[in-house]
């Protein structure tokens, strides 16, 4: 089966919520049509000039990036000039192009969890909480003779409400009868005999924050009346969502040999290091891409050594006068790791639906930094 870019958005919100994304954040669709079919999807950091012309020459249909081409409203699009000719040549040659940044980031699993496990660590923790809502099961209960109806106008629903890409629900492949074409999901269906009467238990996931709002939605439309509504709490693997890790080394490093150890595993030529070489680690902090901001989240974490890119001459002089170390790996090595675990989750859940998909790492890319 041909899928369309709805149904691989689907699929990537599940690995990557976008509710989880930090409020300054644009993930999501860039450029391109949820009805566009996709057949071929590149995976990239960046939509860069260049990316995003091989991908057009390849015959790509659906670009994934990790950063995105439009953060901030455009005011204007100005074919002459980026980001506007990018988005020109996008959608003259039906490339679509889709972002998945700080939920990825954020996520249980995602990119902070790809680089510690990189990296060797153990016993893995959130560096600092953020503000992402909590996730809770809605079950919504009907009678088979109303399920149709129910469905129709959850599908209604979502078709309204998913460019905003907040509600996800559990996958089933057991209740066969469930086989309309929901924008946003498949629902896990439970049939319960009570009588004479058979009902059906849909459950959906979704943030804490959106239930009222849907259930009021349902309420409003013409599937008021044919269910009953339950909300359950869901714990999630970190209990909240949160940005950067800390875990322990399998045994304690010194920092010279801990920065000497990334830069293996990582196959990188050279890292930035602050702190005494000699000082002993068995606790280390991260953060993937730019991770100055935690700097403060890094001294009250009791870990010894913090790892990140982008980090700043006075960061460093923070670091040192608390006696604690520091490495920059930068902010490519620290996030362009993600593309191939990520390649695999998406193939994976590709071929539970029977996806017909090729996904490939663009290899385009490398480090803007060059060490000389």
């Amino acid at each position: 089966m041909t899928p369309t870019l709805a149904d691989i958005i689907r699929l990537i919100n599940a690995l990557a919520p976008p509710e989880l994304a930090e409020e300054w954040d644009n993930p999501g669709v860039q450029v391109g049509s949820r009805s566009w079919v996709v057949r071929k999807i590149w995976v990239a950091l960046d939509p860069l000039p260049e990316v995003i012309k091989a991908a057009v020459d390849a015959d790509v249909d659906l670009l994934v990036t990790h950063h995105p081409l439009i953060f901030k409203p455009l005011q204007r699009i100005d074919v002459d000039s980026t980001p506007g000719a990018l988005v020109s040549t996008a959608l003259q040659h039906q490339l679509a192009i889709y972002t998945a940044h700080t939920n990825l980031d954020i996520v249980s699993g995602g990119i902070n969890d790809i680089l510690a496990a990189k990296i060797g660590l153990e016993n893995i923790r959130n560096l600092c909480l953020t503000h992402a809502p909590l996730f809770c099961k809605l079950i919504l209960s009907t009678s088979e003779e109303t399920l149709e109806a129910l469905l129709l106008e959850i599908d209604q629903l979502l078709t309204k409400t998913e460019s905003e890409g907040n509600i996800q629900t559990y996958t089933t492949q057991d209740v066969r009868r469930l086989q309309l074409p929901l924008s946003s999901a498949n629902l896990d269906a439970r049939p319960e005999q009570n009588g004479r009467h058979r009902r059906v238990h849909l459950e959906m996931k979704m943030s804490q924050n959106q239930v009222a709002g849907f259930i009021e939605a349902l309420n409003g439309s013409k599937a008021a009346g044919l269910f009953e509504h339950e909300v359950q709490p869901l714990i999630q693997t970190n209990d909240r969502p949160g940005i950067g890790r800390v875990g322990f080394l399998s045994k304690p490093m010194r920092l010279q040999a801990l920065a000497d150890k990334i830069k293996a595993k990582l196959k990188i030529n050279a890292v930035k290091m602050a702190g005494n070489p000699d000082l002993l680690a068995n606790a280390v902090a991260l953060c993937s891409g730019s991770g100055s901001s935690l700097i403060k989240d890094f001294i009250k974490s009791k870990a010894q050594v913090y790892i990140s890119g982008d980090l700043r001459y006075h960061d460093a002089r923070a670091v040192e006068a608390a006696g604690l170390g520091m490495i920059d790996i930068g902010h490519f090595a620290s996030e362009h790791l993600f593309v191939e675990t990520f390649i695999d989750h998406l193939a994976q859940k590709a071929r539970k639906e029977g996806f017909n998909l090729e996904i490939t790492a663009c290899t385009l890319e490398r480090d803007p930094f060059q060490m000389i």
